[in-house]
This record gives structure tokens, C-alpha cells and sequence, in this order.
């Protein structure tokens, strides 16, 4: 077989060859038995004296979740987050929410090694999770819902019980609900009929109503589109309604709150400009009406996103409100009841206590009793609520309060006038963060007589509610980089006190300097403004920290962006740095853009040497040839270690792994993971060889990209703990607790059926022997092997399957049944996918619709079905390209033989050609992993390299045009070994019916792709106008016969006949 070369040592072998340098072979692998690093995430630390969140991702676009999962009586907090994962609060009991981890996880069926395993991964929806929490089964425990950016709902069903909860994921579509992105969901009973409905948020600004046709034990939501409702039993009367539409603004993030006390449900929708609106339920709590009552809810403007969510933090009986922002910022409304509230203000009734729970008239005449006799106790109460003394009953002071907010439609006064949250209360409101005012839920109270009914009910929408802004930091995130980009990060004591300080670099080109003055066991950051360190022309700001000059103290060395380096020298001492501008370009290095220098003895001979990564991912090694005091950097490797970063933006740090007395590397990427590369020199080689790859991505350590991580000693142990700074500004932490070997780590642990939970029954008077035996395994003797031959196709028919399957039809084949006869998918013009089932009679096919919506596909039109196995799991899994661009993906769950598909759009997320995709997979770049190839209208094709992405795995764009290839309108791309020499051709279809071949081959100058283009027999088939091959053994004789999709919609049937006639 001859050797295939990847597109990566294609580039690097063009590149060496331009530069003059020989091409090195790649960095070997690494052993099997390398130890594992045990690290615990640190979230927490100190800055300027206060514990703040600190070392985190962010929590940007948040929408809140409050729920007691684990049965331990508290609720906690999940937080969805724009980059498709939930963090978790835990409560500890006092509302005091403490942040757990940023990736909540859960479990999930996987297939290694041909069995179903139980694997625990993180949950990721792609982007914009939005979770809520019900028991959507009724069996006592709650259940985790997850909104994504995709538009459909992932569905983790809790298999444990309320205090042992145990998360497992069944469909990443729950009830094949689909709406056009970002879903937001919430659960209630709206109708009383005690089966929870569905009330689903979007991006184009719907909210809506499912109504739940099910039970309490077992949802039934039925989809949106009426025509798809007759094929689901028990949705023939569905109905969904729409409660409103925020255009033109984007993203409604509803949720349910009573508002007014009256036990049913009223819903708030967030608006993308910040803004949320009120729909008051006039209805009642079996026939609900919802109305617009305001489109400003009390005024409130975040500036941009807002996920309003309610949740009694302070434990009064009131619920206060936070809301999620396009930031990590959320803000916080302190819920205070303007009855209570003024009665605290009357000094007569501060010894007093009241019961807050009862009505606001019950709860204005027991505090009148309390004083005097009426009118007796008016004026002391009038003074409290900052009433006029023209007021003359109770139930005046009792409107007066409970006056809704001017921002609502219904209110007299409103809504064009804002009010001010001073003239409510004389209670003082807390900050100036926004201005509003709100109204809360009236608490009826069963012990109420006719004497102390309530005033006659207006329309007005109210309730004791009064909200006041506390804080826009709930969270309390403390930011080392303020309103900056892309840290950098380094460490050194500057001060002489024998603790590590931080040096952070970023986009704008400043450095944030802060000391430490917590001690080396406790740091506790205080930032020092130096004039030195603003940007000074520069951006992209790298700096390392390191006696340049042999004066004892720490002078600094700063990458930029354009590759060159400034030394900013310390004037000062030891214990009291006084860093100025040295110089600019510092010893004329240029190593091309984003220059991240690190700065060691790196080959042993006492003196500092330089190692400079750059933008294409490559490490520049200077050898210090001068000495200590005055160092002479001349340059010795352009590739050093032969490492380089693959998604480039290097960031290289020293990490001593394997405990020898050889420096080991560390390096960070655009990509956000870890390359790990150890040292083992041989006798007087150079210090750029010996260097072995012990992964590519470490441990799975990412950030959200940009990664550039430095180890120092963070908690006084002597045990290098890991800082990464990443793209987005923040800083993560994580503490080395251990190593450990991989023979101690405990295999995945088997899976049964989809509850595994639940255990085979014995009935009573069965016993063992009773149950199914297990299946007899049979060993089947290989079949000769087949030899190569080159294929020679005939036409056999014109109409395969004996009827047109509508325009533009795109053919898919898979045994979907277990009966060893393929069976057919087809795509078409209109978006339908059409399934037809294989059943032959009396020697002859027999093709059966089965689904004209194959998996209730809803995905555009031009679909354009592809089956492979896209994880690599040993099933086929399926593919559909469409009219937009963009690919949906189900994950086969089933085996090869009984396939089970399960959407699953994570994968996918930012994949598209262009328009009019048409995908192919195959290891292009043989690293083990399928790769994506799509075709498209423009008659190019787009590359997509498959790579892991924490537990499971995703697409980059690798190249726009791959091959450089243009045949003219589209492009199918076709893999497929149609000669039998045990490797794939390329086979490049068109509209045009051209069918172009290209045969694998060593990359030389001619064939830098390592693919060449080839005269072989594909090409002298004329293909139909439209025409997308597809290759598959129909005949079962060994090779591979050719079915081709027209633009007509008929399939064409050619056999291959190279076995018979050989």
C-alpha cells in the first residue's frame, strides 16, 4: 500500500523547502503507561483583600436555573452559558451560591471496543445552553432540559431518585421539537389538567405554548407544523399557541412567575435589546389568556440579552429577580414588599412582630391594633409609608402601596412616565443601577374575614412587589484584565518577598501588574499602576519575566503582535522595581507576528537562552552566546523541537513532567488546548533535538481559545500548579493535587438497555434457568480475498426502484432493518428525505415507502442524505447536507445491523459550503479521525478536519478550496475504493454530469495535495444532468456498483461488471 501523506506535512515540507531547512520527521508518540496529572479546578481567590470568583470562563449570555437536583432541600443553581455547557452553584443552605464547576456533566451511552459503555462527559449543546429543571415523568425526581443554539431541546432523564440523582442523556431532540435557534424552555401546568406544558423561547422572537397531549407520567408535544401532526397518534388535536412576538427585536428568553398571588401563571420574555416584556394572565387556571402589559417591564434595560429568572434569595416570601446579560454580569433586584416594608418604618411596631404572610388590609389592621385604636394609629403609620396625612383609611394606605408600576399598560398614570424609586418608600434604594419599580405577589391569607376583604379588583396588575437593584455582579466576578482581551500570562517575584507576583499581557498591549501580598500559601492580588507598562504602540502584549542583565533583579521581555520584542529594563532594586523602556526592538528579532518569548537555561550552561513561539505555531530558539551580564542572542533553530502548534499562535512555557533533570515543554494554541512535548537528549546533541510529543491536546485542559498557560507554585507545596490565560481575557486556575498511573483508572462501566437503572425481572415461579439463553456467537471463515481490477460499469436501468423520487434526488443506501438488504434513503428539492424499505419477493426487489419525513427531517430543502461513520465507532452514522450550506448530523446509537439515530447538532456547529452541501467523509489527513469534505453550488469544495473537543469532537474549516478544484456548478464529492486496491478514490461529480477522478499518491511538487488526478474509466461514463454518484456493492459480488441522483428525480442503476468478466 503505498504511504499517504497528511496535509500538514505537505505545507511543512513546501515550507521547509522555501526556508532551506531539511525536513525533519515528525515528533515520535508517546508511551501507553505516561502518568496522568490530577489537577482541581480553582476558582476562587483573592483581589485586593476580598475573595472574588477569579480564575473562571465567563458566564456570558447566562440563563439561570434554580433547582434542588439532589434532594438536599436547598435549590441550587445552573448557569447556561454561550458556549453550549451549564456551571453549577452549589447551595450551601444559605442562598450563598458557590461555584462548583463551569461543566456540569452527565451520563451517555458510547460503543468502545463493540459494547455499549457508560460514560460520564460534559454537557455540551454547542452554543447558547439554556437548562431548566422538571419531573417530566412524574416518578418523584427532576429532570434536566437543555436548550441550545441549534434550536432543539436535549433531554437528560434523571435514572437515580431525588437524593442520588443520575443524569443520562436520551435525545439530544426531545419530541423532535425543532425551532429556528436558541431555544429557551420552560415547564408549568398552565391548564390545570396536572401534565406540565412546554413553553418554548427562540431566537426569531416566538413564544410559545405547547400543550402537553400526554399524562403526568409520560409528555406527548407534538411539533409546530399542523401537516406533521397527523403521522404522531394523540397529536391529531394538538394545538400551540403563541403567546407573542418581540420583533423586531431577536432572542425571547421567557419564564413563569405569579405575579399578582392569584395561582396562576403570568410570563416574562427577555429581549435581545435588553428590555423584557410582561404578559399578565387575565385568564384563569383552567382556561389561561395571556395579554401584553407591558413591553418595558418596569423599566429595565440591560444594554443588550436579557433572561430574566425569579428565585427567593433572602428567604422572605418574596422571589427576586435576576437576569442573565450578554456578559457575565448578572443582575440582582432585592424584592421588597412596600406593606412590610413601610410598617418597619414605623417606630412604634419595631418591637413588634408581624406576621408578613397575610394580607395586605389584615396585615395594615393588626399593625393599626398594635399602636391604638383607629383612626388613632393613622398618623404614626401614614409617617412610616411617607403618606400625606389627607390619607384617611387603611385601605387608602394599602392602594397607595400596591400602585403597579407606570410600566405597565394597565396603570393609570402609565406607561410613558418613569417613576422615582425614592417616592415609594422611605426605605432607601441601594446603588443607582437602574431605575425602576416594581409590584410583587398579593399572599392570600385563608383566615381573612369579610371585614377584612380586599378593595374591589381593578384591571391594574397588582401585587407586593417592589424591586431594587443591589448589585450587577451577582456572582461577585473579579476581572484582572478590565474590559480587556487575550491574557498572557507570567509570574516572578519582582518584590523580594519571596511569593510569586502576576504579569499579565493582553490585546491592548498594556501589562497588568499585580503583587502578591497574600503570602506564597494564600494569594491575595493587588494591582500597582506603572506608567512602563501601558501599551506604548504595541498590542498583543507577551511578556516574561527574567534577569536580563545579571543585576539580581527581574527585568521584563514583551512579545507584540508584529513578532518583534521590547525590553523594559529594572532600573530599580530587587525588592522595589522601577521597569523602563531599554529597548524597542530588542536584539533586531523578528520572528513574523505574535512573538510570546520564554526565557531559560535551556541548554545547560548557566545562562539565559530565548525561545520565541509565533503566529504559525512554530518555537524560535536564540542561544545565548554572550554570558549572564551581557547576553548575546544568536539564532540557532527556526523549528525547534520540530514542534509546532496546528492551529498556530504559540505559546511555549517550561513544565518539568517526568521529574528528570531535563526542561520539558509546555505550549499553548489558537486552538485552546495543551501540546505536550518532553526531553530526552542524547550526549552532545543540540537542545532542539530529542524532544518526543507526549499529546497533542493534554489531558483535555482547554480554554475558549488562545490558550497560554505558565506553572508556578500557587499554594506554597513546592508542586507546580497551571495558570492559563486565554482569548476572551480571563485567567484559569488549577492545582496540582498528583499523578496517576493509567492501569489505576477504572474502565467505563458496561451499559445494558437505555435505563441503566433497571435489572432483568424474575417473576415468581420462574427461576434462571427460565430466562433467554445468551446468543450463540458463530465464526465465519474469511471469503477469498478479492484482487484489484479496475471497474467496468454498464448501465443496467434508468428508473432504479421502478419511480421518481421528486427533483434534485440524492440516493442513500443502509440496511436499516436487519435483514441484509439494503434499504434506501433519498433527498430531494423540496426538503423531503424520503425512506423506502427493501422486502424482495420471488427473487426481485421489492421497494416500500416507509416515510416520506425520514426521522421527522425538517432541515431545508435540497436535502441530501450520506450515511458513514462519522465517530469511528464501527456504525454508520447519517449526514444531511442542504439548501443553506449547513450539515445536520444523527449519531447512530443502534448497531450496524439495527441502527438507532439520535439528532445530535453539537458536531456540526459552524460547519457550511457555502450553499447546497453535499458531504463526504474520509481520514484525510490519516490521524485516526474522520474528516469532513462538502461540496457546493459554487462547484468547490470545502475541507473540515474532524478534532476532539473535550469528550467528543467537532469541525474546522481547514480549506475553502480544497484541491483548488472548480467544476463549475455542483460539486459532489464522493470517497470510495471502486478498484478494490484497499484505498479510496476521489470522485468529484457535477451538475454538468463530468465525472472527475483523482487517485491517492505521494505528495510531491506535482502532487502537493497527495492526490493526482487520473484518466480512468469514471470519466468516460456519461452521467445525467444533476448527477451524484454514489458507490455501494448492491449485487453483493464484491464491488462496487454505481446508483446516480438526477436533477430529474429518477436514480440510475449502473452494475459493475470487472468480477464477472475476470
Amino acid at each position: 500500500m503505498r504511504r499517504r501523506f497528511s496535509f500538514r506535512q505537505c505545507w511543512t515540507t513546501a515550507l521547509l523547502g522555501i526556508l532551506g531547512l531539511s525536513g525533519a520527521s515528525t515528533l515520535p508518540a508517546a508511551e501507553d503507561n505516561a502518568p496522568i496529572y490530577q489537577w482541581q479546578r480553582q476558582y476562587y481567590g483573592k483581589l485586593n483583600g476580598q475573595e472574588q470568583l477569579l480564575y473562571t470562563r465567563g458566564f456570558e449570555r447566562s440563563i439561570l436555573s434554580f433547582a434542588d437536583f439532589d434532594g438536599d432541600g436547598d435549590e441550587d443553581l445552573f448557569v447556561g452559558k454561550s458556549d453550549g455547557r451549564i456551571a453549577l452553584f452549589r447551595n450551601p443552605g444559605d442562598n450563598q451560591f458557590r461555584l462548583e464547576t463551569e461543566d456540569f456533566s452527565a451520563f451517555q451511552e458510547d460503543v468502545q471496543n463493540s459494547r455499549k459503555v457508560r460514560v460520564k462527559r460534559v454537557i455540551d449543546v454547542g452554543t447558547n445552553a439554556a437548562p431548566t429543571w422538571f419531573d417530566i415523568d412524574d416518578d418523584g425526581d427532576l429532570d434536566l432540559f437543555v436548550g441550545s443554539g441549534d434550536g432543539t431541546i436535549f433531554f437528560y432523564q434523571n435514572r437515580g431518585n431525588a437524593l442520588l440523582p443520575v443524569l443520562e442523556l436520551v435525545t439530544p431532540a426531545y419530541m423532535n421539537i425543532q425551532v429556528n435557534g436558541n431555544s429557551v424552555p420552560n415547564f408549568s401546568d398552565v391548564n390545570a389538567d396536572r401534565a406540565a406544558d412546554l413553553l418554548l423561547g427562540n431566537q426569531q422572537g416566538d413564544t410559545k405554548l405547547f400543550y402537553n397531549q400526554g399524562v403526568a407520567t409520560r409528555a406527548l408535544f407534538c411539533p409546530d407544523v399542523t401537516s406533521q401532526r397527523s403521522r404522531i397518534k394523540g397529536c391529531e388535536k394538538a394545538r400551540t399557541q403563541l403567546i407573542g412576538n418581540i420583533a423586531p427585536e431577536v432572542d425571547a428568553t421567557p419564564t413563569f412567575v405569579d405575579w399578582e398571588g392569584d395561582g396562576d401563571q403570568d410570563i416574562l420574555v427577555g429581549k435581545s435589546r435588553g428590555r423584557i416584556d410582561f404578559y399578565l394572565n387575565r385568564g384563569t387556571k383552567l382556561q389561561p389568556e395571556w395579554e401584553l402589559e407591558s413591553s418595558r417591564f418596569l423599566f429595565i434595560n440591560t444594554g443588550g440579552f436579557a433572561a430574566p429568572r425569579f428565585f427567593d434569595v433572602n428567604r422572605d416570601g418574596y422571589p427576586e429577580l435576576l437576569i442573565g446579560t450578554r456578559t457575565s454580569r448578572i443582575l440582582y433586584y432585592e424584592n421588597r414588599d412596600p406593606i412590610t416594608t413601610g410598617l418597619k418604618q414605623v417606630a412604634a411596631l419595631r418591637r413588634v412582630n408581624l406576621d408578613p404572610r397575610k394580607a395586605p388590609l389584615a396585615l395594615m389592621e393588626e399593625a393599626c391594633a398594635q399602636i391604638d385604636v383607629f383612626p388613632n394609629c393613622l398618623p404614626p403609620l401614614l409617617e412610616g409609608f411617607g403618606l400625606p396625612l389627607e390619607v384617611t383609611t387603611l385601605e387608602e394606605i394599602v392602594e397607595r402601596s400596591l400602585r403597579p408600576s407606570p410600566s405597565f399598560l394597565s396603570t393609570e398614570i402609565g406607561p410613558d412616565v418613569v417613576p422615582d424609586p425614592q417616592a415609594s418608600s422611605n426605605a432607601a434604594a441601594p446603588g443607582n443601577m437602574y431605575t425602576m419599580q416594581v409590584n410583587a405577589p398579593v399572599v392570600n391569607d385563608e383566615e381573612t374575614t369579610t371585614e377584612t376583604a380586599e378593595p374591589p379588583i381593578s384591571r391594574e396588575a397588582r401585587s407586593r412587589n417592589r424591586y431594587w437593584p443591589v448589585t450587577d455582579n451577582f456572582f461577585n466576578i473579579g476581572e484582572l484584565l478590565p474590559k480587556d482581551r487575550h491574557t498572557l500570562v507570567t509570574a516572578g517575584d519582582w518584590d523580594g518577598d519571596g511569593d510569586p507576583d502576576l504579569l499579565l499581557g493582553s490585546r491592548s498591549g498594556a501589562l497588568y501588574a499585580y503583587v502578591n501580598q497574600g503570602g506564597t500559601e494564600d494569594p491575595d492580588w493587588s494591582r500597582v499602576e506603572v506608567p512602563p507598562l501601558a501599551p506604548n504602540g504595541r498590542s498583543f502584549s507577551a511578556p516574561s519575566l527574567a534577569d536580563l542583565d545579571g543585576d539580581g533583579d527581574l527585568d521584563i521581555l514583551v512579545g507584540r503582535e508584529d513578532g518583534t520584542l521590547d525590553m523594559l529594563r529594572n532600573e530599580g532594586s530587587k525588592e522595589s522595581p522601577d521597569w523602563q523602556m531599554a529597548e524597542v526592538r530588542f536584539a533586531k528579532i523578528d520572528i513574523g507576528s505574535r512573538s510570546t518569548p520564554l526565557i531559560r537555561d535551556l541548554d545547560g550552561d548557566s545562562d539565559l537562552d530565548l525561545l520565541v513561539g509565533n503566529s504559525q505555531g512554530f518555537l524560535i530558539y536564540f542561544e545565548n552566546q554572550g554570558s549572564s551580564e551581557k547576553a548575546n542572542f544568536v539564532l540557532e533553530s527556526a523549528r525547534f523541537a520540530n514542534a509546532q502548534s496546528s492551529s498556530g499562535n504559540a505559546v511555549p512555557t517550561i513544565f518539568q513532567w517526568d521529574d528528570d533533570e531535563n526542561a520539558d515543554l509546555l505550549i499553548g494554541e489558537s486552538s485552546g488546548t495543551l501540546q505536550l512535548l518532553t526531553h530526552q537528549p542524547q550526549p552532545n546533541y543540540p537542545v532542539s533535538l530529542g524532544w518526543q510529543q507526549q499529546a497533542q491536546i493534554w489531558q483535555d485542559l482547554e480554554t475558549a481559545g488562545s490558550s497560554a498557560p505558565f506553572l508556578v507554585d500557587l499554594n506554597g507545596d513546592q508542586q507546580q500548579d497551571l495558570l492559563v490565560g486565554d482569548e476572551d481575557g480571563h485567567l484559569l486556575s488549577w492545582l496540582f493535587i498528583g499523578k496517576q498511573q493509567p492501569t489505576d483508572i477504572a474502565p467505563p462501566e458496561p451499559v445494558m438497555t437505555a435505563n441503566t437503572l433497571e435489572r432483568p425481572r424474575i417473576v415468581e415461579g420462574q427461576d434462571f434457568a427460565d430466562l433467554p439463553p445468551e446468543p450463540t456467537i458463530q465464526v465465519v471463515s474469511p471469503l477469498t480475498p478479492i484482487l484489484p481490477r479496475e471497474p467496468i460499469y454498464e448501465l443496467v436501468s434508468q428508473r432504479f426502484a421502478g419511480q421518481n423520487f421528486g427533483n434534485r434526488a440524492v440516493p442513500a443506501l443502509l440496511d436499516l432493518d436487519g435483514d441484509g438488504n439494503l434499504d434506501l434513503i433519498v433527498g430531494n428539492r423540496r426538503g423531503e428525505l424520503r425512506s423506502f424499505q427493501n422486502d424482495p419477493e420471488n427473487g426481485s426487489d421489492r421497494w416500500n415507502l416507509i416515510d416520506e419525513n425520514f426521522l421527522k427531517y425538517s432541515g431545508g430543502a435540497n436535502a441530501a442524505p450520506f450515511f458513514a461513520d462519522v465517530d469511528s465507532d464501527g456504525d454508520k452514522d447519517l449526514l444531511v447536507g442542504n439548501e443553506s450550506g449547513s450539515v445536520l448530523f444523527w449519531e447512530n446509537r443502534g448497531t450496524p445491523e439495527f441502527p438507532e439515530f439520535f439528532r445530535d447538532p453539537r458536531p456540526m456547529n459552524g460547519v457550511t459550503s457555502g450553499r447546497n452541501s453535499i458531504p463526504a467523509i474520509y481520514d484525510v489527513n490519516q490521524d485516526g479521525r474522520a474528516d469532513l469534505l462538502l461540496g457546493n453550488f459554487g462547484g468547490n469544495m470545502r475541507l473540515y478536519l474532524q478534532e476532539a473537543n473535550g469528550t467528543g469532537f467537532r469541525f474546522r474549516l481547514y480549506h475553502r478550496r480544497f484541491l483548488d478544484l472548480d467544476v463549475g456548478l455542483g460539486a459532489v464529492p464522493v470517497f470510495a475504493d471502486f478498484n478494490n486496491d484497499q484505498q479510496n478514490e476521489l470522485v468529484v461529480g457535477s451538475d454538468g454530469g463530468q465525472l472527475i477522478e483523482f487517485r491517492p499518491a505521494d505528495a510531491t511538487q506535482d502532487t502537493p495535495w497527495g492526490w493526482k488526478l487520473n484518466d480512468g474509466p469514471l470519466a468516460k461514463l456519461s452521467m445525467p444532468v444533476g448527477g451524484v454518484p454514489v458507490f455501494v456493492d448492491y449485487d453483493s459480488d464484491g464491488d462496487l456498483d454505481l446508483i446516480v441522483g438526477t436533477e430529474a428525480g429518477d436514480l440510475q442503476f449502473y452494475r459493475n461488471k470487472a468480477i464477472e468478466e475476470n
